[in-house]
């Protein structure tokens, strides 16, 4: 018998929990450890913003225990990788594997202004309350602030520009508001390279969405609704934020981390300095042929999960058979009118990545709804 420890129950630590309990004999115990209830898709946000959607798709993570996967609904304190040991709230657990997807953390209290200010829309409930604002929101500027890289999902805040546009042109009051979006990317998705960049920049151009690269909030001052940065300050009557990601408190206090505060792995096998522990997903840093990190993107840890998952399978059967991460995903970026494009990249390629994206297309944005349901009823 062997036990596989997963820390957290995000895209990672879901896939992986599913991939081991489908090919392991029930003797393997499988335990995944989250402090939160349940899941839901970060993808819902946006559509819970513009009305489409009323509250989150969520699942019950202790309905993985039907599955043979064992859920601990518990808090993760600390992480001894040299011991194969993690603590959490109410127990210490040994592992012979352990999978670290714990993502990142949100932490808008490091912009001073941001939580009493900005609706936080990688918060699902928070995307409600701001779905009633854009309803009762009828003139004036309404501004979107990436506080800080990195972000998860790069694509998200320029989606919920198209949308929110396009949420208001159909409400015909899209001429009396001013829309902005700041950023301190010198364009839109880096990662991506220019020719992405200059698409998602021609299409804000065309929708009136004014777009400032290269700025970085210092404060938000919440009674005069002013956004303090390094270079200007600018206005805002509603105001949207990406709040600053960061390693989560447990990760930055283990001995698996960079300078940084996230965990360097292996970029082919994720595997971490310590044999058999490995870490996907969000607190991952992973070095690109560009020297840029690779995206924080649910659709990577997904395949990094699956990459994890068989070798552990492998070595478990005692098979030599071998599996490595290409660095490849895609995305859909939803643009309104019931659109979306479809970006596709081989991130590992050298000398930087190569990217396509095509589209606008119905189709794809009927793909992204599927690509949620899919993996809803596959992980639960």
């Amino acid at each position: 018998m062997k036990r596989i420890l997963i820390l957290g129950g995000g895209f990672g630590g879901l896939t992986a929990a599913n991939e081991l309990r489908r090919a392991l004999t029930p003797d393997n115990e499988i335990i995944l450890i989250d402090k939160s209830k349940k899941f839901s898709m970060g993808l819902g946000n946006l559509w819970i913003i513009i009305g489409e959607r009323d509250k989150p798709e969520e699942r019950n993570l202790s309905e993985l225990n039907k599955k043979g996967i064992k859920f601990l609904n518990e808090e993760i304190l600390k992480i001894k990788p040299k011991d194969k040991e993690v603590i959490t709230s109410s127990s210490t657990l040994k592992g012979d594997y352990i999978i670290v997807a714990l993502g990142a953390e949100l932490a808008p209290n490091l912009i001073p202004g941001f939580s009493s200010s900005a609706y936080n829309f990688y918060e699902p409930y928070e995307c409600i309350n701001l779905q009633r604002a854009l309803k009762n929101f009828n003139e004036g500027k309404i501004v979107i602030l990436i506080s800080r890289v990195p972000f998860k999902c790069p694509p998200a805040p320029y989606e919920a520009a198209f949308l929110i546009d396009d949420f208001l042109r159909k409400r015909k009051i899209r001429g009396k508001i001013k829309i902005e979006l700041y950023t301190p990317e010198f364009q839109p998705m880096p990662v991506a390279g220019p020719d992405v960049g200059k698409k998602i920049v021609n299409m804000l151009k065309e929708r009136e969405i004014d777009y400032f690269p290269e700025h970085t909030v210092l404060r938000i001052e919440p009674e005069l609704k002013k956004i303090i940065f390094e270079t200007d300050e600018t206005n805002f009557d509603l105001l949207i934020g990406v709040p600053p990601h960061i390693p989560p408190k447990v990760i930055r206090e283990s001995d698996l981390v960079d300078s940084l505060g996230w965990i360097p792995v292996n970029p082919e096998t994720l595997e971490t300095k310590y044999k058999g522990i490995f870490a996907i997903g969000d607190n991952t840093l992973i070095k690109l042929k560009n020297g840029m990190p690779l995206p924080k993107a649910g659709i990577f840890a997904e395949e990094e999960a699956k990459v994890v998952s068989k070798n552990i399978i492998n070595e478990i059967k005692g098979e030599r058979s071998y599996h490595t991460f290409k660095g490849e995903g895609f995305c859909y970026i939803e643009i309104g009118e019931g659109k979306a494009l479809l970006g596709k990249g081989e991130f590992y390629s050298s000398p930087s990545p190569k990217i396509t994206l095509d589209g606008p297309s119905t189709l794809y944005k009927e793909e992204k709804k599927e690509f949620e349901k899919v993996r809803l009823d596959s992980w639960f």
